[in-house]
């Protein structure tokens, strides 16, 4: 608060400063840098068609060996010099033989995700619905609150205790009362439900175990529900809640599935002039929860597009020392990728795991910074106080900072926005529970911090602006300068009259309800065809007649008026010649 407080006054701005609220921005700072400063570099590898039998690819990614001179490749071992790479293709070629130098095969197994607590319910609705980390829990808020259908939303743990263990197998034929499940549900039963120390652990469940659907599920119609008018406001809606409870009975259904299993190859392949080429098959045994995560996903699986998805290749029968054929050798480019804008998905990780790179960090791992409850509402904050934004690529909404954001954390002495504060604080607590400390000695060195980081605000000589920057709707159809827009509100904050005007005040204007929108059109124009008009100069809409009731084609364009030496900008309206006309007369 006192920071805050010395900041806002400072700056002349409204700025919050929180030991959570600080550091989460500071994530989505420090990725949006790492974006814009990345520089892009291209880099070759090598491709080997090995023709044995079968045809299947080995690959050359990293000097690791050595073999290439240090001024052409990267600390990573990647090499940029597409000739040197060249030379080596052509090698291969020429020798047209390789040794197996290493070959594994073996069984392995991937186990099933676990059951969901909030921030991985959280995080699977960012990814595939692209929600917000609020709607999600607002919507399981109204699953539990109002439908009943759902465990207490707001934990923390992803088990459940033992005494839920023998209701369990219920709960899955209660799920398979709704079609979607019904075949799933009734396999699973069959098979036998696989409930073990991943599902069930007592000394994991705090106050509330992981999110599980109660009773209410028992023949349950996801198709009728219906947000109240106070869960509308924030955002629920029947699909919503659809999604989520999709969500949560999905991966109940894949949580007591089987392991997946598969048959994994590594080979390794040597040529002539040492340097070594690698590939991985894998080949499903048995689907286990990724069949039935795929099939109330809407895709049925085969075994081959399994190993399709998995990036494998099926190799032919192969021995160590075995000499194979190359039929092909190939440069392959790439270039170095940027890490993404975080979503909230990526955001909300970042929360959870905050301590694993800071002294003292220990102590906040299974924590991080923020609540299981309330870190979707400090990213909503973030939103709110207009420190960050969301850029859409694709049908994904990213994270980035804005302009006020960037600046508050240009003015912020960097240990306000690193989750060391949370740690150190969290260190402070521990020593007292443990009479290491007493909470009076806490105090004193918690005021002393306070008025200390506060002078440090307070004397810190950073310039940066806080002033909002009008936001450009167009060109100025006059004289080419910025065209600004202007909002007239009433007491009650409504919106009473929108006018766009020239930068440059060289009297050019556009009201949204001129008299000749009103009697041609009947009423004002949008904000779109605004921006429409301002840019082509000219925009064609429907007008009313005045007489029948018909309408007709209109071409609006400006024209200059001069009165009393001073320039005006009008509108007028022409019929659009051998327009089809809809009906009546114009």
């Amino acid at each position: 608060m006192s920071l805050s407080r010395a900041l806002s006054i400072k700056y002349r701005a409204g700025i919050n400063v929180g030991r959570v609220q600080s550091p989460t921005l500071g994530f989505v700072v420090k990725r949006y840098l790492e974006v814009i400063n990345f520089k892009v570099t291209d880099y070759y590898t090598l491709d080997a068609t090995i023709t044995e039998g079968q045809e299947f690819h080995v690959f050359w990614g990293k000097d690791t060996e050595g073999i290439f001179p240090p001024g052409i490749k990267t600390s990573e071992g990647r090499v940029l010099d597409k000739s040197a790479v060249d030379a080596k293709s052509v090698e291969i070629k020429s020798f047209g033989k390789g040794t197996v130098a290493d070959l594994l095969t073996s069984k392995k197994a991937t186990d099933r995700p676990q059951l969901y607590d909030i921030t991985e319910l959280q995080r699977d609705a960012n990814r595939k619905y692209g929600y917000t980390a609020a709607l999600t829990l607002a919507t399981a808020q109204a699953l539990y609150e109002t439908q009943k259908v759902l465990s207490y939303p707001r934990t923390d743990s992803r088990y459940i205790t033992s005494d839920l263990v023998p209701y369990m197998e219920g709960r899955i034929k209660m799920i398979g009362t709704i079609e979607k499940y019904k075949n799933v549900a009734a396999n699973l039963s069959a098979a036998g439900l696989n409930i073990d120390k991943k599902i069930v652990d007592d000394g994991k469940v705090t106050d509330h175990h992981a999110l599980i659907p109660t009773e209410k599920i028992n023949g349950f119609s996801m198709e009728n529900m219906k947000p109240t008018d106070e869960e509308k406001k924030k955002g629920v809606t029947a699909s919503t809640m659809n999604n989520i409870l999709d969500l949560v009975l999905t991966r109940m259904l894949v949580s007591f599935s089987r392991a997946y299993l598969y048959e994994q190859t590594d080979i390794k392949i040597t040529f002539p002039n040492s340097m070594n080429f690698a590939a991985a098959g894998k080949k499903p045994i048995s689907l286990g929860w990724k069949a039935v995560q795929q099939g109330l996903g809407g895709k049925a699986e085969s075994d081959e597009e399994s190993m399709k998805e998995d990036g494998g290749q099926l190799f032919p029968y192969l021995q160590i020392g075995q000499i194979v054929t190359v039929s092909n050798c190939e440069t392959i480019s790439g270039k170095t990728t940027p890490p993404k804008l975080h979503t909230e998905a990526t955001l909300l990780t970042a929360m959870e795991n905050a301590g694993q790179q800071i002294e003292n960090g220990a102590i906040l791992k299974g924590k991080g910074i923020g609540t299981q409850a309330t870190r979707a509402e400090i990213i909503k904050k973030l939103y709110d106080t207009g420190v960050v934004e969301t850029e859409m690529k694709g049908k994904t909404p990213y994270i980035k900072p804005t302009k006020k954001g960037l600046s508050i954390i240009q003015i912020l002495p960097p240990e306000l926005y690193s989750p060391k504060i949370t740690a150190d604080w969290e260190m402070k607590i521990a020593d007292i529970v443990d009479g290491r400390d007493n909470e009076n000695n806490v105090m004193q060195e918690f005021e002393a911090y306070i008025k200390a980081k506060t002078d440090q605000v307070k004397s810190m000589d950073v310039q940066v602006s806080f002033a909002r920057e009008k936001e450009v709707f167009g060109i100025c159809p006059w004289c080419g300068n910025p065209v600004y827009r202007f909002q007239a509100k009433n007491e009650k904050g409504k919106v009473t009259e929108t006018r766009y005007y020239c930068s440059e005040k060289c009297d050019w204007d556009l009201r949204t309800n001129d008299m000749v929108f009103a009697t041609r059109l009947g009423r004002c124009i949008t904000d779109a065809e605004a921006k429409k008009f301002i840019a082509k100069k000219f925009i064609v809409l429907d007008c009313t007649a005045k007489s029948g009731g018909g309408t007709y084609k209109g071409e609006f364009t400006f024209y200059e008026r001069v009165s009393n030496g001073k320039r005006y900008c009008n509108v007028k309206c022409e019929p659009v010649k051998n327009a089809k006309k809809k009906e009546g007369k114009p």
